[in-house]
C-alpha cells in the first residue's frame, strides 16, 4: 500500500512539474526593444486592432474586460482612432442599437468598388456567439447591417474576411467539459476548429486544430495565417479561392501563446502573444494586478518564393508587462506599430529604433 501511495505521489509531482513547464513556468523572459513607445490610454482595452491604411484610421475592439466581470456590464464598442491625429486617448462611444455587445476579434474588408464592411465577433451576455456585420460610412462611422449565427461558431476568438460575407473563424476551444478544457490548454488535445462561412453557410475548414486566438490572410486572399495558441505556433495555409479549401504550407515555432495576427501593407505578418502563459493566468486571477509579459514577432514575406511563404520570424518586441500586459495584437502602419492587450486600458504606439 505504501508503495502504491508513493507511486501515486510521484505521478502527481511529475505531472505538476510537466504542467508548470508546459505553461512556461521555468522560462525566463528577456525584455528588449530597440526603439521607443508612447502610451495611448482608453476607457477599455484594445483587444484587437484593425487598420484601414488608405483612410489612416484604426478600428479598435474596446471593452473594460476586467471591469465587466465585476460590474456585470457586458457592453463594449468599436472605437475609430485617427492615426494621423495621434491623440493620447481613445474613447468608448456606444454603438447605436447595440445593447448586448461584447466585441472580440474584428476584420475589415474593402471591396473593389471601395465599399467597406467590418465583421465583429460578439460574445453575448446570453451566452450566444454571433458575428455582427457593419457597413463603414465615408466618415468611418459604423452602420449595423445584420447578425450572423451558426452552431459552428462554438467559441470564436478571431476572424478574417476574405470576401463580401466570406469569412474564416478561429474557435479558441472545442472543449465541452472541464477535463477537455485543461487538456486543451496544456496542448494535449487539439479539438478546436477553423470554420469557413460563405454567404449563409458554415463548414469546418480545419478539424482538430490547437486552440487558436488569431487568424488573418494575405491581401490577395490566397494565403491564410492561423495562430496556434496552445501549440505556440503560426500555421500557414494555401487557400483555394474557388471553394475555400485549405492546404498546409508552413509552420513556425514562436515560443509564445499566439494571439491576434496582422498583415502589413508590405505583406509582412505581425503576431502578438504571451511568452509566459502561467503569468497570463496569474494576471487574470489577480484582476490585472500582476503583470503578464508581452511579445511581438514579425515574419516577412519570403522574397525567394512566390507562393506566399514567410521568412524566419524576428522577435522585435518583448516586455515583462510593466508597459503593457497580455499583448493580444500588434498592427503596423507607416513605420509605427500599435500594440493592444486583453485587459490594459491603453495601447502602445511604438517606433523601432
Amino acid at each position: 500500500m505504501k508503495k502504491i501511495l508513493l507511486s501515486l505521489l510521484l505521478i502527481v509531482v511529475l505531472f505538476s512539474l510537466w504542467s508548470y513547464n508546459a505553461m512556461d513556468g521555468f522560462d525566463t523572459v528577456e525584455p528588449h526593444f530597440a526603439g521607443s513607445c508612447e502610451v495611448v490610454r482608453g476607457e477599455g482595452s484594445a483587444e484587437d486592432i484593425e487598420i484601414d491604411h488608405q483612410a489612416g484610421v484604426a478600428f479598435i475592439s474596446a471593452k473594460d474586460r476586467l471591469g465587466a466581470a465585476s460590474s456585470g456590464d457586458n457592453n463594449g464598442t468599436i472605437t475609430v482612432y485617427d492615426l494621423a491625429a495621434a491623440k493620447d486617448r481613445f474613447e468608448m462611444e456606444p454603438l447605436q442599437g447595440m445593447d448586448d455587445f461584447s466585441p472580440h476579434g474584428i476584420s475589415l474588408y474593402q471591396a473593389e468598388d471601395g465599399r467597406r464592411r467590418l465583421y465583429v465577433i460578439n460574445h453575448r451576455a446570453t451566452g450566444e456567439e454571433t458575428i455582427e456585420v457593419f457597413d463603414v460610412a465615408a466618415d468611418h462611422s459604423l452602420n449595423f447591417v445584420k447578425t450572423l449565427r451558426d452552431p459552428l461558431f462554438f467559441s470564436p476568438n478571431d476572424l478574417v474576411a476574405v470576401g463580401w460575407d466570406q469569412l474564416y473563424i478561429a474557435n479558441d476551444s472545442g472543449a465541452t467539459n472541464g477535463f477537455e478544457t485543461g487538456m486543451q490548454m496544456m496542448g494535449l488535445m487539439d479539438i478546436s476548429t477553423i470554420v469557413y462561412f460563405d454567404q449563409d453557410r458554415a463548414t469546418v475548414a480545419i478539424d482538430s486544430f490547437p486552440t487558436s486566438g488569431g487568424i488573418n490572410s494575405s491581401k490577395d486572399g490566397k494565403t491564410l495565417y492561423i495562430g496556434g495558441t496552445s501549440s505556440k505556433s503560426l500555421e500557414v495555409y494555401r487557400r483555394d479561392v474557388n471553394n475555400g479549401a485549405l492546404s498546409f504550407l508552413q509552420s513556425f515555432d514562436l515560443k509564445m501563446g499566439v494571439d491576434n495576427i496582422d498583415v502589413a501593407v508590405d505583406g509582412a505578418v505581425w503576431v502578438a502573444g504571451h511568452p509566459k502563459v502561467i503569468d497570463l493566468i496569474g494576471h487574470f486571477a489577480s484582476q490585472g494586478e500582476k503583470p503578464a509579459p508581452s511579445q511581438v514577432y514579425i515574419l516577412p514575406l519570403d522574397t525567394m518564393a512566390n507562393d506566399g511563404s514567410l521568412a524566419a520570424p524576428v522577435d522585435i518586441f518583448t516586455s515583462l508587462g510593466d508597459d503593457l500586459s497580455a499583448s493580444s495584437v500588434a498592427a503596423e502602419h507607416q513605420g509605427k506599430f500599435y500594440i493592444g492587450g486583453i485587459t490594459p486600458k491603453k495601447m502602445l504606439v511604438c517606433t523601432p529604433g
